[in-house]
């Protein structure tokens, strides 16, 4: 059985603790740097991850560590890649993305409203249909859908939408709509593999904030490295966010994620997510 992010994070460690010790032996080896950087994404450590594919002279970089370092650089996109292949997931991570009063707003919002807020569903696929259901075991959160949002979202996506099409790798699409909604995790809450690639989605978002100091652990984005032509992903090969406060990750809507078991350190300790589809006609 195939272990789950939250799971194999400690195995993972372990195994890029092991890669480092080899490195100190053969610092210039290609394969341990890629591999050393694949592992060091799958911990969250993006910075590092990025370090260790700048030891590698370019044309010694395979094309999915070319691939993986043109995202974590946020360059464009170079050549075409193979469609039949499964890639790293593109992404654009931004930090501090929000004014601090539009950060206040949206805390005050979850505070004042925590009445509001239902169990989450998800989408489930019935043939050629789309239902909204509920499902424990897949899906645990509670979500609110608030027009509130459009005032604080709308003009800074749609001012990115031109460079994410490019960055994503998403083919060329009239901008339709920004469907958005609130999310509360708290503890045990999560949301198994899954793909937004329904009702004319085309690329997603998650905004992640807290209030106060950060009080849990886990409760991470994990995007998976995807097949965009068949659906298909790699289980044990992923970039996972540690969910920054005020950070925000836009990617594909057809590439797999997840977010894993939040954790929380004291009662009542939990995180705020505003979750969002661009979506065609």
């Amino acid at each position: 059985m195939d272990l789950t992010p939250s799971i194999d994070s400690e195995l993972v460690r372990q195994g890029l603790d092991s890669l480092t010790i080899r490195l100190q032996l053969h610092p210039e080896d290609s394969r341990l740097l890629e591999q050393a950087a694949i592992y060091s994404r799958m911990l969250g450590d993006l910075a590092q991850a990025k370090h260790w594919l700048q030891q590698v002279t370019p044309v010694n970089l395979s094309p999915a560590a070319q691939e993986m370092l043109r995202i974590l650089c946020g360059e464009n996109p170079g050549s075409e890649l193979d469609p039949a292949e499964t890639w790293p997931s593109p992404f654009l991570m931004i930090e501090d993305f929000l004014p601090a009063r539009d950060v206040q707003l949206l805390l005050q919002l979850v505070q004042q409203n925590r009445e509001q807020f239902k169990p989450s569903t998800f989408f489930r696929q019935q043939d050629d249909l789309y239902d909204s259901s509920y499902d424990s075991t897949y899906r645990q959160s509670s979500t609110w859908h608030t027009a509130e949002l459009d005032a604080v979202f709308n003009t800074r996506v749609q001012d990115l939408f031109p460079e994410l099409q490019q960055m994503l790798r998403v083919p060329a699409f009239d901008l339709q709509r920004i469907g958005k909604k609130l999310l509360i995790y708290e503890q045990g809450d999560f949301f198994a593999a899954h793909h937004d690639a329904s009702h004319q989605r085309q690329i997603s978002f998650g905004y992640f904030l807290f209030p106060g100091e950060k009080a849990f652990t886990q409760g991470d984005f994990i995007l998976y490295d995807t097949n965009r032509h068949d659906g298909s992903y790699l289980p044990r090969q992923y970039t996972r966010f540690t969910c920054r406060h005020n950070s925000i990750v836009f990617f594909p809507s057809a590439c797999w994620h997840e977010v894993t078991p939040l954790c929380a350190n004291q009662p009542g300790a939990s995180r705020f997510a505003v979750i969002g589809h661009l979506a065609s006609a």
